[in-house]
Parts: structure tokens; C-alpha cells; sequence
């Protein structure tokens, strides 16, 4: 080493004393002693020189939990090398934070021994974004660690590649590269042995890599009890014990996300004293999840999804904000294009961008949803924008659609028209709707999918000052809830819409949800709140003096009775509505009555009576166009139950099975149960006891899963056959 003396005062240079010596016993390899160097210096390692098997693999998470069912799958890449003829490749992709790092370096971790030529590691996302360049550098990090030499790693990334391959053609070795963002970044890393596996991480499904000959094992939100013991894990058992029932909240309020767990556990962790239900009631406020599990720099759940929605374009960005103002949970292409005002092959393909990014999950076919934690955001970014107003054009043509979807559907389905008009106020060429429902069966499909849209409708059009909008929301839902017998649904949506009728002022509004709640309380047999809301409907139409409204509240009260078994006063009243809806030319209506006053005929015994309104009814709906398959069901039903008790059973029984092949068809549990038990009664005309007990079974089966009373009438039916 060279020493330094000081000089004398004269200012003259001071004197250099030269010398060589190296500290330590030994130094093997070469030693360079210079003063400044320009340029690169090149040393050889020299003869018997081997340089270290890479082993990069960070540590897997302490508190890794569960996912059985993906490491089984990757488990299967390890399958006898000995028929593939190329390295195997795999995507393992989800949303952001839903653990697909750990996921992978956890099997990573317990499969090292097998991939004795190395193990090499990349996080993509920190390497330049334009992609020939992170590739090429990439390259160069595996090259030096494999032990070249920077002299020997050409700068042309093709021959980079091609070193690469020819380095790793005779060895296995495991290369995991994180956060890939396409899959230009992953191809050129595939190295060149069969024995090799290369595991790739992303928030987006890489499809590129298809060719490659790629699986894709996606990792969704942990389920309640892996979440759980995620929490367990984190926060200690003792803890999670003495709240259960709030951790379980806790682990619900994150979604399952394990990074969402992760930051909740981390700040209990930070306050030993504070409880879990403390952090549940953090998490519980309106739009305050997202923003309570992000208060950290260095664990943020708002952070990673930031991450996602950045590397989205302008327009699939546009449809991820506006989606969120969507009002139910699943939704549509169809929705998405009236949300976006966008065409409907236009917005098919920016869906495809946000479920290729884990930002959209599709459920099923055609229906998309939001992770509840990914939705917060979103709906941050579109209050961002600007474009989260309650009263908003967004909203109001949505909720819009549905209702006029909801039309099309209900007319094609039963032939029922709505008979209050109303207005729209948006237009899209969007507006499109379904080519479902076109068809019966189509129109009822679609109906069961979006019911819960329908009413969420409803309640967005009624929170945003709509009433009437919301009013209309609820009335078209009657023919489907009618017919589903969704009694529990029916009184919610029943008072929203009698809510929203109020806020409108409109009395024919307020008297059709009045009628219509005294059906539903009393299909649950509280017959003293139905009575009340049917009298209040008949005090407002003869108020009014509107006539069909009051022949309608009579009819609701008379049902009452034949509901509570009063059949004798019931038959007198149905017969003077039916000559009133007859005067009235109200078909439908005059029809359905007609129904109803056959079944009370049968119930009194008077079979011969009910057959002449029963076959009048048939008439009459078969006339409709559209015809109403529904209601004509149940005439046939009643008129095959009319001629069994006539003895005419050749005659009864084709009359019932057809009836219940169309409600099995429409998905009419009620009436599907109704009709079973006129079966039972011709089975055992028949003497087949187990044929009716069968029937029996099956229609006391339908009316509980309904909640309805009926039940335990069909249950003392089957009773009584034992005794």
C-alpha cells in the first residue's frame, strides 16, 4: 500500500513512500493495484474456480395458511419429467393481495431439493417496464448468478436468451418470477431444460403464455376458517378466543384477502389492549374498510389496488369506476354497456381487460362482480372522477334499464302489461336488451338472475329522490314474486314501493302496494296486519271513487277469507267481483277471480259448480295475447281437481300433469305444491297410497321451503293417512 508523509512548510508536494503489501495470511485470485482506472476490468476466475448454485428464494410467510387445494395443483407439476419435452410453466394469478407471492413461495420452499441446478428469483414489477429492456436485464441477473463473468454475457438479448438456455438445457432448475406484467417479460426467462419449472405471479391471466404450453392455477380470498386461522396465527389463539364471534366479522369485513388480514392482525398486534370488536367497528363504518385497513406505509390494501387500477387504460378504467355505481352485486355485459353508454361488443372487451387484471371476478357466464374491498375502491376512484353523485345520469339510466328490461321480460313471460305508464328520462344506444327475452323460458331465466338487481334498483332509485322510479321498480317485480311466491322478498319490496308511492303522491300507486302487502301478510298468515292493509286500500279507492280499485281491495279482503278457511262468505263475495271485473272488462282480472272461486266451489264440495267458471277462466286466458302460461296453469290445475271429484279421473289426470310440468317450468313452488296434492287425492281414488304419499312429501317439502302455512295442512294430510 502506498504511505504518505507529510511535506515540509514550503508548500512543496509532500513525500510518497511506495510500497506492497496485502493484509491476511493468504489471498487466492488476482490482485490489481492501480491508482485511477477508466474502464472495465476483466478478471478471470481461474482454473477450479466453481461458483455457488443460486439459491434465491426469499423466505415464505411465517404465517402461511392453508390453500391445500392450489398446492395440490402445483404439486401435479412434478409429474415424471421423463414425457415432457419442455419446461413447465405456471401462471398463478388472482387479485391484488390474495396471496399468490406466498402461495408460490411457499411450495417453492418445500420442493427447493428437487432443482439441485438452482433456484432463481425476479420481482418483475421492479424491473423497467419496457419490456425488452426488463427482459434483457433480467437475463443478466440469472447469467451473473449462474457465475459468468460480466465479459462473457453478450448485450444482445437474444443471445442473452440463448445463453440462458444453453446454461440450464442439462440442469432443473426453479425460476419464480413475481408480478409479472405480460408475457413478453416471462418468455424469454423459460430455460431450456424439461426438468426445469418456471412459476409465474400476476395480476393479470397472462393468456400469452398459452403457447408455452402454461396451466393457470388461480388463488381466490381464503374461506371464514382459513381466515381465521390466518387471524389465529397472527394475533395469537388466546385472543381470537375470547371475541370468536368478532373475529369472524373481522375475517367477513376483509373479504377473505389475506393481505386485507394481515393489516387488521398488524394493528391489533400494535395494541395488545384493544379489542377485536374495537377494530370490527373501525371496519364497520360506511366506506371506511378500505381506508381503515390502509393507514400504514408499508402494508396498505388501498396501495395494491392503486398498483392494478394505474396500469389499467382510460376506458376499461372508466368502466371499473362506473361498475361500482352499479347497484346490486352481479351484473351483466348487458349492464355494463348501459353503465358505460358503450356498445356491447365495444364494452365485452374492456370487461375482458378487467377480469384478465383479478379487478372483476366472473362468477358464472356473462356475470361479473366485484371483490367488496376491490368495489370500495373503485367506487373511490369514480367519487374521484366526479362521477359517484347519488342522483347521477349513471344511476338513473341503469336503474332505468332494469325497469325496462324488467317490462319485457314479465310481458313475455306471463303477457302482463303494467298498466301505469311511465316516462323515461335516459336514452343509450345501449339500451339493447337481453335476446333471452324473447323467449318464455328465456324471460323467466333472466327474471331469477336479476331479481336481486331489480330490487336493488328499486332502493338506489329511491335513495336518489326517485320515488316514482322506484315505485315502478317495485310493480314490475308482482308477476315474477306472484309467481315464485317469495313471500319474505315480496313484503320487502311491497313496503319500499308503498314507501316510494307516498313520496310520489300518487293514490292508485299507494293502493296497489296496500292490496298487494295484504297478500303477502297473509300468505305468512298474519291475517289481522293484512286485514288492515287491505281495508286502508278499500277506504282510499272509495275515497277516490275509483271502482276498479274498489272491486280490487274487495277482492283482497274476500281472499283473507279463503284463507282463513271462511269459504261460504268467500263464495257469495267472489261471485259478485267476478260479475263486476265482467262489467268492468277486465279480463285478466275477471279470469284469476274465476280461479279462485273454482277452488272455493271444490273446498265447499260443489265440484259441478266450480266446473263452468273454471272452464270459463281457461277460455279466457287462453285468448291473451301473449298468452299467460302462469295463470292458466292454475286454471287447468283446478278444473283437473274439479272433474277428479266428479269421478271423471281419465279426464283429471292429463289436466294436472300438464299444469305441473309448466309451474316445474316457471319455477311456481306453491303451485307446484298445490298440484301435487290434488294428485295425492287422485292416487288415492286410485288406491295408490304410496303414489299420494309421494305427492304429499313433495308438496310439504315446496310450501316450507316458502314459510308458508299451508304446510302443516298437507303435514296433518300425511298424518292422518298413517293413523
Amino acid at each position: 500500500m502506498a504511505d504518505v508523509e507529510s511535506g515540509d512548510q514550503s508548500g512543496r508536494s509532500p513525500k510518497v513512500k511506495v510500497g506492497n503489501e496485502l493484509a491476511g495470511s493468504s489471498v487466492s485470485g488476482g490482485v490489481v493495484q492501480a491508482g485511477i482506472i477508466h474502464g472495465d476490468i476483466n478478471l478471470d476466475a481461474g482454473p477450479g474456480f466453481e461458483p455457488p448454485v443460486p439459491q434465491q428464494l426469499p423466505p415464505p410467510p411465517t404465517h402461511f395458511t392453508n390453500r391445500e387445494a392450489e398446492l395440490t395443483a402445483l404439486d401435479s407439476i412434478l409429474d415424471p419429467v421423463a414425457a415432457r419435452w419442455a419446461p413447465e410453466v405456471v401462471v398463478v394469478t388472482g387479485s391484488a393481495g390474495v396471496g399468490k407471492t406466498a402461495l408460490t413461495l411457499r411450495w417453492a420452499a418445500a420442493h427447493r431439493d428437487r432443482f439441485t441446478g438452482g433456484q432463481l428469483f425476479a420481482d418483475l414489477a421492479s424491473v423497467v417496464v419496457v419490456e425488452p429492456a426488463s427482459v434483457s436485464r433480467t437475463l443478466g441477473a440469472f447469467l451473473r448468478s449462474a457465475g459468468f463473468p460480466p465479459h462473457q454475457i453478450p448485450t444482445d438479448e437474444s443471445e442473452r436468451a440463448a445463453l440462458w438456455r444453453s446454461w440450464t438445457a442439462q440442469r432443473a432448475v426453479l425460476v419464480v418470477l413475481d408480478n409479472a406484467h405480460s408475457a413478453a417479460q416471462v418468455r424469454g426467462l423459460i430455460p431450456g431444460s424439461a426438468a426445469s419449472v418456471v412459476l409465474v405471479t400476476s395480476r393479470k391471466r397472462l393468456a400469452g403464455l398459452a403457447q408455452c404450453g402454461a396451466r393457470t392455477i388461480e388463488v381466490v380470498p381464503l374461506d371464514l376458517r382459513s381466515g381465521l386461522e390466518l387471524l389465529r396465527r397472527s394475533i395469537g389463539g388466546p385472543r381470537v378466543e375470547r371475541e370468536p364471534d368478532q373475529a369472524r366479522r373481522l375475517v367477513s369485513l376483509c373479504g377473505g384477502l389475506p393481505i386485507a388480514v394481515c393489516v387488521a392482525a398488524a394493528q391489533l398486534s400494535s395494541r395488545p389492549v384493544r379489542s377485536i370488536q374495537g377494530a370490527v367497528r373501525d371496519l364497520s363504518r360506511r366506506g371506511s374498510t378500505l381506508t381503515a385497513l390502509s393507514r400504514g406505509e408499508e402494508l396498505s390494501v388501498r396501495a395494491v389496488f392503486d398498483s392494478s387500477y394505474h396500469d389499467l387504460p382510460a376506458e376499461p378504467a372508466r368502466l371499473y369506476r362506473l361498475a361500482s355505481l352499479h347497484p346490486g352485486d352481479a351484473f351483466s355485459s348487458h349492464a355494463a354497456a348501459v353503465l358505460t353508454d358503450t356498445p356491447l361488443p365495444v364494452v365485452t372487451r374492456l370487461i375482458d381487460v378487467l377480469v384478465d387484471a383479478n379487478l372483476l371476478q366472473e362468477t358464472s357466464e356473462d356475470r361479473y362482480q366485484f371483490h367488496d374491498l376491490v368495489r370500495q375502491h373503485a367506487h373511490e376512484q369514480a367519487e374521484a372522477a366526479g362521477e359517484a353523485d347519488s342522483g347521477s345520469t349513471v344511476r338513473t339510466r341503469i336503474c332505468e334499464w332494469y325497469l325496462r328490461a324488467a317490462r319485457a321480460a314479465v310481458l313475455t313471460a306471463t303477457g302482463s302489461r303494467r298498466r301505469k305508464k311511465y316516462t323515461f328520462t335516459t336514452t343509450a344506444p345501449a339500451f339493447a336488451l337481453p335476446r333471452e327475452l324473447e323467449s318464455v323460458d328465456g324471460s323467466w331465466a333472466w327474471l331469477d338472475v336479476e331479481q336481486g338487481n331489480i330490487v336493488a334498483s328499486m332502493k338506489s332509485a329511491s335513495s336518489a329522490g326517485r320515488p316514482e322510479l322506484a315505485w315502478h321498480l317495485a310493480d314490475v317485480t308482482r308477476p315474477f314474486l306472484r309467481v315464485r311466491k317469495d313471500f319474505q322478498l315480496a313484503q320487502e319490496v311491497e313496503r319500499e314501493g308503498l314507501a316510494a308511492a307516498r313520496a310520489w303522491g300518487e293514490g292508485h300507486a299507494e293502493r296497489s302496494m296496500l292490496k298487494r302487502l295484504a297478500r303477502s301478510y297473509s300468505e305468512l298468515g298474519d291475517y289481522a296486519q293484512a286485514d288492515r292493509y287491505a281495508r286502508e286500500a278499500l277506504r282510499l279507492a272509495e275515497a277516490d271513487q275509483d271502482s276498479r280499485g274498489t272491486t280490487s281491495a274487495r277482492k283482497a279482503l274476500t281472499l283473507l277469507l279463503v284463507d282463513q278457511g271462511q269459504y261460504a262468505e268467500a263464495e257469495s263475495r267472489l261471485r259478485e267481483i267476478v260479475d263486476s271485473y265482467r262489467g268492468l272488462g277486465r279480463i285478466r282480472s275477471r279470469a284469476t277471480t274465476e280461479i279462485t272461486l273454482g277452488s272455493v266451489l271444490l273446498a265447499l264440495r260443489k265440484p259441478a259448480e266450480a266446473v263452468p267458471f273454471l272452464e270459463s277462466s281457461v277460455e279466457l286466458l287462453s285468448d291473451l295475447d301473449p298468452p299467460d302460461e302462469y295463470n292458466l296453469a292454475r286454471a287447468r290445475a283446478q278444473l283437473g281437481q274439479a272433474r277428479a271429484a266428479l269421478g271423471d279421473l281419465e279426464v283429471a289426470a292429463p289436466l294436472l300433469a300438464a299444469a305441473l310440468a309448466v309451474l316445474a317450468r316457471l319455477g311456481s313452488r306453491f303451485e307446484q305444491a298445490l298440484v301435487h296434492d290434488a294428485l295425492a287425492d287422485l292416487d288415492l281414488a286410485r288406491d295408490d297410497v304410496l303414489g299420494a304419499r309421494q305427492h304429499l312429501t313433495t308438496a310439504a317439502t315446496l310450501l316450507r321451503t316458502l314459510g308458508s302455512v299451508q304446510a302443516d295442512r298437507i303435514t296433518d294430510k300425511i298424518e292422518s293417512m298413517d293413523g
